[in-house]
Formats: structure tokens, sequence, C-alpha cells
């Protein structure tokens, strides 16, 4: 085998940590540090990139697999996620689907007691821009406001009448539909 063909065959699948991040349309580039040398702007694997997306950069020093097609780097895309000492794994429960965030957010399921939960660090917020259905009992720990009605079944707390109130220290009875 002549020296070029070794090259290739060596650089087919290499090891490498994350060196810069560039962002820029319509796709995110990195480079790649591979030991003695730094790869040129490559493109990383999404885990979806069709009509469905995902957008999850990697941090920089995060370890990688550079996939170079015919052994060419400059053709290589970047696949990361490989645990190591400098980030192991956040969890030993194989029932448990784990996604922790830099601020210390968690988002996690437990598969065995099918239990979702979702922790954010204080002073987050949450907003979710859509109708809610909950099939189960709620329970909060803080007040709960709107800014708009609410309703039991059709008796509205802006604007239900009750009969029969006396003026005074009388209490009224049940809100009427």
């Amino acid at each position: 085998m002549n020296i070029d063909t070794l090259r290739r065959l060596e650089n087919i699948v290499r090891l490498g940590q994350i060196d810069s991040i560039e962002l820029s349309t319509p796709f995110h580039t990195v480079t790649v540090n591979l030991g003695g040398i730094v790869t040129g702007k490559l493109r990383l694997i999404s885990l979806r990139a069709g009509k469905d997306q995902s957008h999850d950069l990697p941090n920089i020093g995060e370890e990688c697999i550079v996939l170079s097609p015919s052994g060419e780097l400059t053709q290589g895309v970047v696949i990361v996620g490989l645990n190591n000492s400098a980030f192991p794994t956040i969890s030993q429960n194989p029932d448990i689907v784990i996604r922790l965030f830099e601020d210390g957010a968690v988002i996690s399921y437990d598969k065995k007691n099918h239990h979702l939960e979702a922790i954010l660090p204080e002073g987050s917020t949450t907003k979710i821009k859509s109708d809610v259905y909950i099939d189960g009992k709620l329970h909060t720990t803080q007040d709960i406001t709107t800014d708009a009605d609410v309703k039991a079944q059709d008796i509205s707390l802006r604007n239900h009448k009750t009969k029969g109130v006396k003026g005074g220290s009388d209490t009224s009875g049940v809100p009427s539909a």
C-alpha cells in the first residue's frame, strides 16, 4: 500500500474532541482536534434534519467521531455523544432516560415507574402555547393566577351570581349556574 492509501484508511474513522463551533446557515460547522491536527470546518450530524428537526450543539472539548468518506477529512461529518472522564454518564439506571442541561435543568423519564419529571433552576420559566388537558389531579405548592376567568363546569368565578345573599355577617349559599 502506498502512503496515500494508508492515510485514507486511517482517516475513515477518527476519534477527536470539538475544537471550535461556527454558527452558520444552512448548517453549523465544527473543527475537531484529532490529536496532532485540527480539521477544517466539518458538518455535525443532527438527530433529525428533515421536516422534523433537532438543534443541539456540542461543547468545546466534547469527544466525537469523525466519519470521512474515502478517508478524505475535508468531506468528514461529526458525531458527538461519547462519554469519558471529563463528561461521564449521568445515570446508572437503565430505566431512566435523562437530559441534563449545563444550567442544572433536568428532564427525565422513568420507564419502569412511568414518571416524567422536569426540574428547572430557580428563576426559570416555562411557556406552553397550546390548550392543556390534565386527566388527573392537579396539585400546586404556590398560588395559581390567571388573566382570564376560572370556571368549574359552567360556573364562572368572575360572573356567577349567588341568590339569597343577605348583607352583614351572613354566609352566602353555593354558586348558581
